[in-house]
C-alpha cells in the first residue's frame, strides 16, 4: 500500500515537474540560436520593442532606420508557454577611412531592445528556430540586403569615371531614358546651380559619439534639376551616410546646361557633419 501510494506521489510529481523541464529545454534551445550572438535586425528597424509571429513577421508598422544603428547583441532570454522574449542592447557600424571598413562599436552605443517572439514553445524544432532567426535577422550583410544607395559601394565598382569624355554620355547610365554626362565647362557641359540645399539632421547616436565628418555622394542631377540615383561613394556611418542621402534627395537645382539645352549630370556632393 505505501510503495503504491509513493509510485501515486512520484507520477504526480512527474506530471507537474514536465512543464518545468520542457520550458528549462526550450529555454536552452533558444539561447543555442540567439543568446550573445550579434545580428542585424532584418528591416532595420528603430523602434525599441519589437513584436513578431510564429513565422518570425514582425507586426504592426515599426519605424525603420539606417543599416548602420541595427546591429543587436542578445543579452537574455526570457521563455513562457505562448512566446519568448529577447532582450539586447543595439550596437552601430562606424566607417574606418584609414582601413577602408566598417568597425563595430560596442553594444549599447545604440540602446536597448526587446523582441517579442509570439510563438507556442513546444512546437519549436531547431529548423522552425532557424526559419525565425532567418525572418528576423541577418547574420551576415550582402549587397542584397542593403538599400540601393549603398549596393556600389560594398560592391567596390568604380566612382565617376575620367576615362571617357566629359561631353559624350557616360556609359550604362541614363536619366528618363536621356544620356547623363559628366560636369566640365572647357568641355561645354556646365554644372547645375544649388537653389535649395538644406541641411542634413544629426542623427543622436552620432551626436552622442561624438562622430563628425564628411560624406560624399554619387548622384545624377536630371535635366529638371532634380537628385536621382543617389549613391555612397565615402560614408561615416552611425546613420549620418543615410541623413545625408534623405537630405540631399530634398536638393533642388537649376539643371546643367549643354549647348544651351538643359542635360542630366553625374555630380559629387559633400555632406559635411560638424559639432560646434
Amino acid at each position: 500500500m505505501r510503495n503504491a501510494s509513493l509510485l501515486r506521489i512520484t507520477v504526480a510529481l512527474a506530471f507537474l515537474l514536465q512543464p518545468l523541464i520542457a520550458s528549462a529545454d526550450a529555454k536552452q534551445q533558444i539561447e543555442s540560436h540567439f543568446h550573445k550572438k550579434l545580428f542585424y535586425i532584418r528591416g532595420f528597424y528603430r523602434d525599441d520593442q519589437l513584436v513578431y509571429d510564429d513565422h518570425g513577421n514582425v507586426q504592426g508598422q515599426p519605424q525603420t532606420g539606417p543599416w548602420s544603428l541595427a546591429l543587436v547583441q542578445i543579452d537574455k532570454v526570457e521563455v513562457r508557454s505562448d512566446e519568448f522574449r529577447l532582450q539586447g542592447r543595439r550596437g552601430a557600424a562606424i566607417y574606418d577611412a584609414k582601413q577602408k571598413k566598417f568597425e563595430y562599436i560596442t553594444p549599447g552605443s545604440a540602446g536597448k531592445i526587446k523582441m517579442i517572439v509570439r510563438a507556442p514553445i513546444g512546437a519549436l524544432s531547431d529548423s522552425a528556430l532557424d526559419a525565425l532567426s532567418e525572418r528576423m535577422f541577418i547574420a551576415q550583410l550582402t549587397q542584397q540586403d542593403l538599400p540601393e544607395a549603398w549596393r556600389d559601394f560594398f560592391m567596390g565598382r568604380p566612382r565617376i569615371s575620367k576615362d571617357f569624355p566629359p561631353n559624350v554620355p557616360v556609359p550604362n547610365l541614363q536619366s528618363d531614358g536621356q544620356p547623363v554626362f559628366r560636369v566640365s565647362p572647357k568641355d561645354g557641359v556646365n554644372p547645375p546651380k544649388p537653389l535649395a540645399t538644406p541641411d542634413p539632421s544629426y542623427e543622436e547616436v552620432a551626436r552622442q559619439a561624438k562622430v563628425q565628418g564628411t560624406t560624399v555622394l554619387n548622384l545624377i542631377v536630371n535635366r529638371q534639376g532634380l537628385p536621382e540615383h543617389i549613391e555612397v561613394v565615402k560614408p561615416l556611418g552611425m546613420g549620418l551616410d543615410d541623413s545625408a542621402i534623405e537630405t540631399v534627395s530634398s536638393w533642388r537645382f537649376k539643371p546643367a546646361m549643354m549647348s544651351g539645352q538643359p542635360v542630366a549630370v553625374l555630380i559629387s556632393v559633400e555632406v559635411a557633419f560638424r559639432l560646434y
